[in-house]
């Protein structure tokens, strides 16, 4: 089973000499809902993909993870693109017209193993959540996903956790992240798998379980949304591919890398966790303890700017709090970034 990052492309296809063994399942973020027809790259829109793109792939066993902060970028994003998915035949996870729907575990049997998969997304960062009347991803709260994991595991089912979290081009988890992913693991999680950031955040094993915090950009257009108004530093040109042994519990990983000038899509050789240097630079944190680890993140982190630290739990009144002045600052600067993107136009 191979594991991927954000897939964002509103048009064209993408061309790839790459192609899983057989009966091998590829489970993408497709960060944006999906459209059958191109639409203009506005505000409004926000970030979409074109059906045709991640048919263009060629793979047969592609398993959508809509689980992210741009599903929901129209009023019916989830219910359409899991629509659009269904009429193709196509798996998807993380999204649904009910929260019982966007929860609802996909089950999917590889190499002769069941495999139970959860998606789930954190709302601070735009998911948004299912409701018992409303469309939305699946929340990532530790408590109820704990619960799942454990249900599943005594089910007899191989459990896969695909999450999206943490700030944009944080290059390491939060404090709060990863003790979930800790948690995850200690209640029988199989292996752990983080987006959002659009960039590597290291890896490491808990209890012997893999958990890859960010596998950062699978294929992104990225000069495109927004009127082009979005862009990425350049760290966040390296996406990783993961590799899962459903039956052995290995780990491999190959860097990914897209030209969206020709749309060319380049995996390269996959090797141990271990010997990646670049991920490897990100996990010198492995091993740390919880304290030890939150005073990690603080020295390191890039994004700083008013942004505090989530750690502990998240039920607890400082997350709460915290979780209110992230929310706030986040209303003021996405009115920023649509007027800069208006004025671009304008100017254009």
């Amino acid at each position: 089973m191979y594991f991927f990052g954000d897939f964002a492309i509103p048009g064209s296809g993408v061309e790839t000499r790459f192609r899983p063994g057989p009966g091998e399942h590829t489970l993408v973020n497709v960060e944006g809902y999906l459209v059958e027809n191109a639409i203009e790259p506005t505000n409004a829109a926000g970030v979409h993909n074109h059906f045709s793109a991640i048919q263009s792939l060629g793979w047969d066993k592609i398993i959508l993870g809509f689980a992210n902060n741009h599903v929901a970028d129209c009023d019916d994003g989830v219910v359409s693109s899991v629509a659009i998915a269904r009429a193709s035949q196509m798996l998807s996870v993380g999204a649904g017209a009910t929260l019982a729907d966007a929860t609802t575990p996909l089950l999917i049997e590889e190499d002769g193993a069941s495999i139970a998969i959860l998606a789930a997304g954190w709302d601070l960062i735009g998911c948004v959540h299912a409701t018992d009347r409303s469309s939305g991803v699946a929340p990532l709260k530790a408590a109820p996903l704990l619960r799942q994991v454990k249900q599943l595991k005594a089910d007899g089912h191989k459990v896969v956790l695909f999450l999206h979290w943490g700030y944009e081009t944080e290059r390491y988890p939060h404090p709060l992240h990863r003790q979930m992913a800790h948690d995850f693991a200690e209640a029988g999680a199989d292996i752990v798998v983080g987006c959002h950031a659009h960039c590597l955040q290291g890896f490491e094993r808990h209890e012997g379980v893999p958990i890859f915090y960010g596998i950062g950009n699978f294929a992104f257009q990225e000069d495109h949304y927004y009127g082009g108004a979005l862009r990425f530093p350049a760290y966040c040109s390296t996406g990783l591919s993961v590799r899962w042994d459903v039956q052995s519990g290995d780990v491999t990983v190959a860097e990914v890398h897209y030209s969206g000038a020709d749309h060319v899509l380049e995996i390269g050789e996959f090797t141990a966790p271990e010997d990646n240097v670049k991920l490897a630079e990100l996990s010198q944190f492995s091993g740390l303890d919880a304290t030890r680890y939150r005073n990690y993140f603080k020295a390191n982190r890039v994004k700083t700017a008013m942004l505090p630290i989530f750690s502990g739990s998240d039920e607890s009144l400082g997350y709460k709090a915290k979780f209110a002045w992230v929310k706030a600052r986040g209303l003021l600067l996405s009115a920023a970034f649509k007027a800069k993107a208006r004025l671009k136009r304008v100017r254009a």
